[in-house]
């Protein structure tokens, strides 16, 4: 099953639509069972460590409201990435349980949705 996300490109000022595949929901429900049913999957967060990321280090800036964005587990950490796989920041120590699921090869993506100098804001939901 496909689905698209609308977000602001990092490097344009146009809008991308990006294409994904969802998961089968099955698959997402039984592997959520299997782990920990109370888990939250959607969710806002402040990220970490983000006016040190590899993105601020290069641009000097955050990268944009509405810029797509996604997860990665790396080294006992909760990455937020952007489209080209660069580190934005990471998610607060209390998402690590989100490792298994990433481990599943459940995929969470979702968007900035506040960004000032220092600070960024996510939106994530699981594909």
């Amino acid at each position: 099953m496909n689905s698209s996300c609308t977000a602001i490109s990092p490097n344009a000022s146009t809008m991308k639509t990006v294409t994904y595949e969802i998961c089968d929901p099955s698959l997402f429900n039984q592997a959520a069972s299997s782990i920990n049913t109370k888990h939250q999957l959607h969710f806002s967060a402040a990220l970490i460590k983000s006016d040190q990321s590899d993105y601020f280090t290069q641009h000097q800036t955050q990268p944009r409201m509405g810029s797509f964005v996604s997860l990665i587990y790396h080294n006992n950490h909760i990455k937020v990435v952007n489209e080209t796989n660069t580190c934005l920041g990471y998610l607060p120590e209390k998402f690590l349980y989100l490792k298994d699921y990433l481990k599943l090869k459940i995929e969470f993506v979702g968007m900035i949705t506040y960004q000032n100098n220092n600070d960024l804001m996510v939106d994530i939901m699981p594909l």
